[in-house]
């Protein structure tokens, strides 16, 4: 469906409406499998088996051993999943996508733009992590990841719902997404 979605799709605003929303899904997706998988208290023996799993389920099982064919770790593997932007899967791969596409769609939209706090407070916070800490394995790194996640979590949720209230607003009646050229009419 993505394929089709992007090459078929003329690229305007319905397009990026749905972009934005297959952003803000991975993303969620992503922090929800990462903070049920590896917040948890866990012994020396289930702790590889959650962090492949983990890995697995957030689409980076594949690459992570591309690039560190070593045993898992808990570090690189919070690493890849959460701070490579160049990991297509990433978390902050899909919120920096998400922060262009917002861009994107205020340059094309009729109407003021678009406030983006949410989605910049996300952003600092993943930019500004202490990746050591959030991989030590006592409970005060499972503390501060759990509160990490969970604050990322609250971010891009408030951002969704900004985005719905700004673009999608029924209070104001319907918007025009587009303006009608003259041809149109």
């Amino acid at each position: 469906l993505k394929d089709s979605l992007h090459n078929n799709m003329p690229h305007d605003s319905g397009w990026h409406f749905i972009v934005i929303g297959q952003h803000i899904e991975c993303a969620l997706c992503m922090i929800n499998s990462v903070r049920a998988l590896l917040t948890v208290p866990m012994c020396v023996h289930e702790k590889n088996a959650l962090v492949e799993t983990c890995l697995a389920s957030t689409e980076t099982l594949t690459m992570y051993k591309r690039h560190h064919q070593k045993n898992l770790c808990l570090k690189r593997a919070l690493d890849m999943m959460l701070l490579q932007p160049s990991n297509p899967h990433s978390l902050i791969h899909h919120i920096e996508q998400l922060s262009t596409h917002l861009r994107d769609i205020a340059n094309t939209y009729n109407g003021k733009p678009f406030e983006m706090t949410h989605v910049d407070n996300a952003k600092k916070l993943l930019k500004h992590c202490d990746l050591d800490q959030l991989a030590m394995r006592d409970p005060q790194g499972q503390h501060v990841l759990f509160q990490l996640l969970t604050t990322l979590h609250t971010c891009l949720s408030l951002a969704a719902t900004a985005i719905a209230q700004h673009y999608f607003s029924s209070a104001e009646g319907l918007q025009l997404l587009v303006t009608r050229t003259s041809r149109q009419q």
